[in-house]
C-alpha cells in the first residue's frame, strides 16, 4: 500500500487525552453555525429578489444591492 494512502490507527482514548474530541465538537458547532446563517442568508436573498421594484425602492433597495443586504444589512446612509 503506497505511504499517502496509509492511515495509522489511533484508539479513542489516546484522541480523548489529545483533546481532539473537544476540538471536533467545537469545530461542528462552529461549520453547523455557519451553515445555519449561509441558509438564512440565502433564504432572505431568495426573498427580496420575489419582490417587485416598488416594494424593494420602498426598503431603500435595488436589485444590484439585494445580495450584500441579504447577508451584512443594508448600508446606512
Amino acid at each position: 500500500m503506497p505511504a499517502s494512502t496509509h492511515f495509522p490507527t489511533v484508539s479513542v482514548p489516546r484522541l480523548r487525552r489529545a483533546g481532539a474530541v473537544r476540538h471536533m465538537g467545537r469545530w461542528m458547532a462552529e461549520a453547523w453555525a455557519h451553515w445555519l446563517a449561509a441558509r438564512a442568508a440565502a433564504r432572505a436573498e431568495a426573498h427580496l429578489r420575489a419582490m417587485d421594484d416598488r416594494e424593494l425602492r420602498d426598503l431603500a433597495l435595488d436589485r444590484c444591492t439585494i445580495a450584500h443586504a441579504a447577508r451584512h444589512g443594508r448600508q446606512e446612509g
